[in-house]
Order: C-alpha cells, then structure tokens, then sequence
C-alpha cells in the first residue's frame, strides 16, 4: 500500500521485516521502491531475486491449478523485463499473462502491453489496448483507469496532437492526487516521456492552459473523451 500511495521509500522497510528468504516472488516491490528513490543496483538486486523466483513458480501444474496466480507471476516479469529496457521479452510475458486473464475475464494489465506496442511504433494498436483498459478498469473502480488514460495521452502526444495530450495529463493528474494514488515505476517511466515530449514541444502557456482544462475534467468525462477520436 505505501508504494501504490507513492510513499516508495518507506515500503521496503515493513516488508523486509516481513518476507523470508524464500519468498523471493515478493522482491518486485521492493525492486520498485528502491528503483523510485534512484537505488537502481538495489532495484536490480531485488529484481533479479524476483525474476527467478517467479520463473521457479510456473510450472506447467501451477499453470493449469492456479492460473490468476500463474498471470500475475507473468505480468511481474513483464514489469521487471520493460524497466530493463528489453520490450521484446516484456510483450512475451505480457501476452502469456493476458491470455490466460482473457479466460478469466480480466483485462487488468493489458495497458502494460499498449506500452510495448507504443514503444514500437504501433500507436493504433497501443491506443486499443489502453481503451480496453479502461472500459473495464472504470466500470470496476480499479486504479488501472489512470495508467490507461496516461497512456492515451501518451499517444495523442506521439500523434502532435499535443494540447489533447495536455488535456488528459491534467485530468490524470487531478485524479491521482484527488484519489491519493501514485504511479508505479514502470508506469512512471512512461509518463515522464509523455511530459517530456509535451515540454519540448508545446508552447508554455498552451500546456497550462490544456492541463488547466483537463483537471477540471471528472474522471467519467476524461474517460468518455479517451474512447473517442
């Protein structure tokens, strides 16, 4: 909880206390709070923990038995894989992952592999991903409904189409704040691509403008205007 409510650097403090050495499937989290206080080879460190713990995990038994478990442990390694900059083996996890919470009927987790197809260029299909995202996640009330939105602004960004860009970071930005929920780091990298591009190449006062505009924005109106061209 302290790392989804943005306080990262306190997190692995309780849960170091808490875990065992062989509960290496939970090292993620503490990977991601060391990665957003900028202690990258504690990051890496957990991570690698993690990543092997989770490939020890799926076995072909646990797959089959457990398989929200066995999508989870996939999508961990994902996350681990795209912070390392290695989106190939990122949209492998990903596709594992979604695929068995397709027969679930869950599409958490698909804005992860909008990521990756906006990464590679595929901007139609990365902006699919985000909406099916969000039509669930909003219907359920669950916190994937503002990465998915920070993803559509990322792709109107990619598109120059710059000021709806400004206008969906604002209304995200508003939300997060108002619902106490912080960014985690693989979803916070992406974002501050998305701002960066937006500071480079939009005028000042028209970004504040459109921000301005956004947060003002409900979220049922920012969503209603993520699922429209």
């Amino acid at each position: 909880a302290q790392i989804h409510r943005g306080r990262a650097g306190s997190a692995d403090r309780p849960c170091d206390r808490a875990l065992q050495p062989s509960h290496g499937l939970h090292m993620g989290p503490l990977g991601y709070a060391r990665y957003s206080v900028g202690d990258l080879p504690a990051g890496r460190a957990y991570h690698e923990r993690a990543r092997a713990a989770h490939l020890a995990y799926l076995t072909p038994e646990r797959r089959a038995s457990e398989p929200w478990s066995a999508a989870r442990a996939l999508n961990g390694l994902g996350e681990m894989a795209r912070i390392a900059d290695d989106y190939r083996a990122a949209r492998a996890y990903y596709t594992e992952s979604m695929a068995i919470r397709r027969i679930l009927e869950d599409a958490r987790g698909i804005a992860n592999l909008g990521y990756v197809e906006q990464h590679d260029g595929n901007l139609r299909l990365a902006l699919g991903y985000y909406r099916a995202s969000l039509l669930q996640c909003h219907t359920w009330g669950w916190s994937g409904t503002f990465d998915a939105l920070a993803g559509v602004a990322g792709i109107a960004v990619a598109e120059n189409r710059l000021a709806q860009g400004a206008w969906f970071m604002g209304a995200v930005d508003a939300q997060r704040q108002k619902h106490g929920v912080a960014y985690e780091y693989g979803d916070r990298i992406e974002v501050d691509r998305t701002l960066a591009a937006l500071r480079a190449q939009l005028d000042p006062d028209q970004l504040e403008v459109a921000w301005r505009l956004g947060a003002a924005a409900t979220m049922d109106e920012a969503v209603a205007a993520a699922l429209v061209d």
